[in-house]
Parts: structure tokens; C-alpha cells; sequence
């Protein structure tokens, strides 16, 4: 037996510290724990929510992507970085030729907020020429994509003349179609301003006049195959109030026979069709319903997406993403202020458009909003 009395109570004191230091250690870990603010102090956080947040964010493009982002500087990796993701310059996996001012400016800029996909900057357009082969066509076309690592798909947005692309999408049969659509009579408005601002500009710009009466004529301003007269009523009727069909302002809003075309050539289950509309108004939503349909990892969210100053724009709120801004204050182009139009003409376009719409949509079986 042991007869020194400071054995014991060392055992004591050892036992007491160890229990002292576990219950210390549990209440600030488990009961009290600790998060810095941005002034550097600590302060009490909620380790519940703290998990829930850790759980439900999703995995942020650094991973995967070959770029660096600082501010709205996008910069590529160091070659090791590059190396190490595998890095190299792809075909695309999925490419955007909606119809002109139906939003594919737009849906390009939001998708390229998805870890899992770079977009590339512009739109393109194929060197289709009788000198080059196809192979070599794509390889000129591949070698003007961004780096991307395996796991990426690249998104490229082409120019509305979808028949120029024809032998360049049969090859890749994985390779999926996205269009997006709008209100025709929105994106007719849309379409007038959009050549009105840009025939101020630079661009080749003739007139003619149009005879509306043995001593009355109008002026028409022509440019390219566009011909504008002050007001988008004037341009769109007749010198008579009829609705001028053959205006290629209004029948590029006939959808059908794009689409039809695409299906008949491509297959309904390549051909993606977004609603400009419904994307317009809830970007989340239809952003993650095009994940789904991509094959894309769940990414989008609600609050990725916060309303401009004005109330009109959704804008992206990604923090891994500082490049992306507002697109009204990057691209000044976007966001013009429609006019009030007649209630005759609209009257006359919805009769005009309705027909063709409602075949859209039972071609494709898809409802639109603006329908």
C-alpha cells in the first residue's frame, strides 16, 4: 500500500485538469461556438445553421474551372493548375440560336454562372467556306473555345441563321439544341428599337420614298433588310392601317417553322426550347428546369438572382462570381424602355400571331406564358 499522501493527490489534481479541460472544450466547440466578423471580433454564430448552410451550398465553380476570377478579371490558372484539371480547348456541348431579341444574349450571360459550364464570350459564327472541310471547320471552331476542365460543358451562342449550321451540328450527336422564344409582339418592339439605335450609328443607311397618295409619299428609312418609319406603327402596317406581313419584323416572330425545321433535322430530344418570357421573371426557376434538362448538377438558386435599382432585371448575386454583373449596366444595349403601342395594332398582331403560337405549342407540347 502506498503510503505517500502527494501521489494521491496528484492523481487528483491530473484528473480534475483533464476533466476541466474536456468540459471547457465541449462548451466552446458544441454550446458556444465562435465565427469572426467583418471588423476581425468574435462573435456567437449558430453551429446548426452553420451546418445546414455547409450542407445545402453547392460546390462553386474554383474547383472545377480553369479560370481565375479577381473582381471582373477573369485570368487563367497557372500551367500546373491547367495541367493538373486537364485543361484544353472543347467543342461545345451545347449551343444557343434562338431567334433575334428573344433572350439568348441573356440566357448564354446567366448560364455561364454554373460551375459545370463556360460560355464563350460572343456569338459565332461558323467560317463555312468551300475550302475548308469539316473536320477542319471544327477544329477552327474548337480552337476559339475556352479552357475547360473534363467535368465542363462549353455553351456557344450562334447567330439566328439556323439552316448555316446544318453539317456542323449533325456530326455530335450528344450535342444539344437550346432556343429560346419570347412574346412575338415584345420581341418585334424589342427588334424595332434595336435597328432604330443601331442606324444612327455607322452602318450603311439608305431611303426611299413610298408613295401613299397621288401627291403624298413617305420616307422610308432602309437598313439591311430592315425598312423603319418613325413610329413602329408606321413600320409594321401599310399606308392603309394593314398589318404588313411581310415586314421581316413581324414574320420572324413565327416561331413554327424554325422549330419545326430543328425537330424534323435534329430530333425533339436535342432541341431544348426555354420560355424568354418565364426567364425573364423567374430566372432561378427555368434555370434549374434547363439543369435538369442539360444533365447539368443541381447549382441555381433563389437568391442567386436579386432585382435591379429599377425593379425590371434580375440581376446574378453569386459572390464566387464577381465578373457577373447586371447585364442593363455591362451591355447599354439592353433594358430599352418599350413605348406604348397602339391597342389597335397590338389587337391586330395578337390575331395576327395566335394561329401560329397555338400550333407551336402543341407541336412541341409545351406551354409558353405568352401564349
Amino acid at each position: 500500500m502506498n503510503s505517500n499522501p502527494f501521489v494521491g493527490a496528484k492523481s487528483k489534481t491530473l484528473l480534475y485538469i483533464i476533466l476541466n479541460t474536456t468540459v471547457a472544450w465541449i462548451f466552446f466547440v458544441y454550446v458556444y461556438p465562435t465565427n469572426p466578423n467583418s471588423s476581425g471580433n468574435y462573435v456567437p454564430c449558430d453551429i446548426k445553421a452553420t451546418r445546414e448552410v455547409i450542407q445545402t451550398t453547392p460546390k462553386t465553380s474554383v474547383s472545377l474551372s480553369c479560370y481565375m476570377y479577381k473582381g471582373e478579371t477573369r485570368t487563367e490558372k497557372p500551367k500546373k493548375q491547367l495541367k493538373k484539371l486537364s485543361c484544353k480547348r472543347r467543342l461545345p456541348s451545347f449551343v444557343i440560336i434562338g431567334v433575334k431579341k428573344c433572350g439568348t444574349g441573356a440566357l448564354r450571360y446567366y448560364l455561364d454562372l454554373h460551375p459545370e459550364v463556360e460560355v464563350i464570350g460572343q456569338p459565332m459564327n461558323l467560317e463555312a467556306r468551300d475550302e475548308f472541310s469539316v473536320n477542319e471547320t471544327l477544329r477552327r471552331w474548337a480552337s476559339r473555345m475556352p479552357l475547360t476542365s473534363p467535368k465542363q460543358k462549353i455553351v456557344a451562342e450562334f447567330q439566328y441563321d439556323f439552316h448555316a449550321y446544318e453539317t456542323f451540328f449533325s456530326p455530335d450527336k450528344a450535342l444539344k439544341i437550346i432556343v429560346i422564344l419570347r412574346d412575338p409582339i415584345a420581341r418585334a418592339v424589342s427588334d424595332y428599337l434595336h435597328v432604330q439605335d443601331l442606324s444612327f450609328g455607322s452602318f450603311p443607311l439608305t431611303y426611299r420614298n413610298e408613295r401613299v397618295s397621288d401627291n403624298e409619299y413617305r420616307t422610308i428609312k432602309v437598313y439591311k433588310n430592315y425598312e423603319l418609319l418613325p413610329t413602329f406603327e408606321q413600320t409594321i402596317t401599310s399606308h392603309d392601317g394593314k398589318l404588313n406581313a411581310s415586314n421581316i419584323i413581324i414574320w420572324r416572330g413565327i416561331y413554327m417553322g424554325y422549330i419545326q425545321w430543328l425537330v424534323d433535322k435534329f430530333g425533339r430530344h436535342r432541341v431544348v426550347v426555354v420560355d424568354g418570357d418565364n426567364f425573364k421573371k423567374n430566372p432561378a426557376f427555368v434555370l434549374k428546369e434547363l439543369e435538369s434538362g442539360l444533365g447539368l448538377t443541381p447549382f441555381f438558386q433563389e437568391d442567386h438572382f436579386q432585382l435591379d435599382v429599377n425593379g425590371m432585371f434580375y440581376c446574378p448575386n453569386i459572390p464566387e462570381r464577381p465578373d457577373r454583373k447586371c447585364m442593363s449596366d455591362s451591355i447599354k444595349t439592353k433594358g430599352r424602355k418599350h413605348p406604348e403601342i397602339d391597342e389597335s395594332v397590338l389587337e391586330m398582331l395578337r390575331e395576327y400571331y395566335r394561329p401560329f403560337n397555338h400550333k407551336l405549342q402543341e407541336f412541341l407540347n409545351q406551354n409558353f406564358t405568352w401564349v
